[in-house]
């Protein structure tokens, strides 16, 4: 497999970064996680689905302190990214999640 080379962030002047100036520029979140799925690894990708599929279980994922859903949110773009890219189909069961703020539930 091959790794990709790490975003060097270059300061123009202070208080000012650019991320690279050959980078394209992504906009939406699912893009954003189809650009991270290219980075992947696939064969722990594959490992990680035939698992899950011999154990008969879809990947459980329990929340503390979640209020937003950001990471329910993220893995399923993460697995619409793989089963897109790669024809790797990844069952997830959100099992729970709590919060204790309760402007965030």
């Amino acid at each position: 497999s091959s790794s990709a080379a790490p975003i060097k962030i270059n300061k123009k002047k202070e208080n000012s970064y650019t991320a690279g100036q050959n980078l394209p520029i992504i906009t939406s979140p699912q893009a954003m996680f189809d650009d991270i799925m290219t980075r992947l690894d696939r064969e722990q990708l594959t490992d990680l689905s035939q698992i899950l599929q011999k154990r008969k279980t879809p990947l459980r994922v329990a929340t503390m302190c979640s209020g937003t859903e950001s990471p329910i949110l993220a893995l399923d773009m993460l697995m619409h990214a793989a089963s897109e890219q790669h024809n790797i189909q990844i069952e997830m069961e959100h099992a729970f999640s709590c919060e204790i703020e309760p402007f965030k539930a």
